[in-house]
């Protein structure tokens, strides 16, 4: 059940952040020609068949997805040389086959520098030639670099359980500002990798004092720094909350505005709080 519903409360979030944003290219384009306001939202680990609009036998309701889809267009014939975070990740920035980097296989670790050059031209920096606005909420994944204390060579790739120690009062490098976001709110890796940090416009919003890791065998994270901000349960929310925001102060400007949101999926699983549909329900009533 766990699963199931924290499935269904995720779906339902992106549905309703996808409509907020088509009320506002509404609101803001008063009968001139306008480019569109662009949402996109990455979802790990959501199949192709969790969607009913792509698979009516499906166990799970979609009703808004499956809106969107009838009114809207589907693409049902799509291909990838690596399934997995990063590489989806950096493929959607950039339009390059992973295979291409120095990661031809896996994923990267919440430590491992920059997988992006800094001469590599992302879709958030072309939209920015074309009067865009841009910003990144969620899950990163492809590296930024820390400033590392301890400087071992190994921590590139895939060291999932590396620990080094990190000055974490410092600004990260080549992060999402580098890449094109004039706005950015996440974590650096996955949900269960470490550090569990939360780094807003390249600055860390707080110096990790305590050490977490669970162990259960659906909520695992793996042992590492933790700052009082970052609660693993509340993590969906916090940056649903981080998205809205965002999209109700462009929503109020001129100038179309791009949003990538990286939200997790996967491990670790958690119902949601209590009280998260008495903080979603008067939102998404808002917005509809």
């Amino acid at each position: 059940m766990k699963k199931v519903f924290n499935f269904i409360t995720i779906l339902f979030v992106f549905s309703q952040l996808s409509v907020h944003a088509q009320r506002n290219k509404a609101t803001t384009q008063k009968g001139t020609a306008q480019s569109p306001n662009i949402i996109y939202i990455l979802a790990d680990d959501m199949g192709y068949g969790d969607v009913k609009a792509f698979n009516p036998e499906g166990k799970i309701a979609t009703p808004n997805l499956d809106a969107m889809a009838t009114n809207g267009v589907k693409f049902t014939d799509a291909h990838t040389s690596s399934a997995v975070c990063t590489p989806t990740r950096y493929g959607i920035l950039t339009g390059r086959y992973n295979w291409r980097t120095s990661l031809k296989s896996f994923v990267l670790s919440g430590y491992s520098k920059s997988m992006i050059k800094q001469e590599r031209t992302t879709i958030a920096e072309m939209l920015k030639t074309q009067g865009y606005t841009t910003a990144y909420v969620g899950k990163w994944h492809l590296g930024w670099d820390w400033d590392v204390q301890d400087k071992d060579p190994n921590l590139e790739h895939n060291k999932l359980n590396a620990n080094p120690e990190v000055n974490f009062v410092s600004p990260v490098k080549n992060g999402p500002a580098t890449h094109g976001f004039d706005y950015s709110f996440g974590f650096c890796g996955s949900l269960d990798m470490a550090p569990y940090v939360y780094v807003e416009n390249d600055i860390p919003t707080m110096v990790p004092t305590k050490t977490t890791v669970s162990v259960d065998e659906k909520g695992i994270w793996r042992k590492g720094p933790t700052s009082d901000d970052f609660v693993h349960a509340t993590v969906l929310q916090d940056l649903t909350d981080k998205a809205v925001q965002y999209i109700d102060e462009k929503a109020k400007g001129k100038s179309p505005s791009f949003y990538i949101s990286h939200c997790p999926l996967h491990t670790p699983l958690f119902c949601l709080p209590r009280n998260f549909w008495a903080r979603a329900i008067p939102i998404c009533t808002a917005i509809l």
